[in-house]
């Protein structure tokens, strides 16, 4: 068991898993059945194999070669049940940047200049779904204007959203602020 765990791709290689672009993060909506998976980015996508041996074509939940960006999948598992081996997926977001381009990178429908984001990384989903990015802060080339890591905020049921969060500092009970 140490050794899956410790060399858990190659083991996936072993029994066809398919390759993703680096999991961070996985959640499940307690306002729906279906889970979300945080994909970070892969700049070997379409490249070169993976760690197991297997190639990293592009398609599927994997849709850009050299993916800088990242994306967020979505599952629904079949006969609403997440024990069951079956399943179907969609793209809930795929991270970004408008202002610098109008090819694979520009992000999905609900990535706009405003809430324009990379390396989608931990998240919660609740009544509203919650996003943190972990990615390039640079404010260079593919990443201009992204400003620094972010908290995102979208509405799972409509995939409208992605709005910046305005939470950025909570009051204790004993008048600290924390944040």
């Amino acid at each position: 068991m140490h050794e899956i765990l410790v060399y858990s791709r190659i083991a996936a290689s072993k029994v066809g898993a398919t390759t993703m672009d680096r999991p961070e993060w996985v959640a499940v909506s307690p306002n729906e059945i279906a889970a979300y998976c945080a994909l970070t980015n892969n700049s070997r996508r379409g490249v070169s194999a993976n760690a197991g041996g297997d190639e990293t074509p592009v398609g599927g939940p994997n849709p850009r070669a050299e993916n800088k960006h990242g994306q967020i999948v979505r599952w629904y598992p079949a006969n609403e049940d997440h024990a069951d081996a079956a399943f179907t997926w969609g793209l809930y977001a795929m991270a970004g940047n408008p202002a610098k381009h109008d090819d694979a990178y520009v992000g999905s429908h609900n990535v706009t200049t405003g809430n324009m984001f990379n390396a989608p990384d931990g998240m919660v989903v609740d009544s509203t779904g919650w996003t943190q990015t972990d990615g390039d802060d640079s404010n260079e080339g593919d990443f201009e204007g992204q400003g620094n890591n972010q908290m995102l905020v979208g509405d799972p049921a409509t995939n409208e959203g992605l709005t910046r969060s305005t939470v950025i500092a909570i009051k204790r009970d004993d008048n600290a602020w924390v944040g």
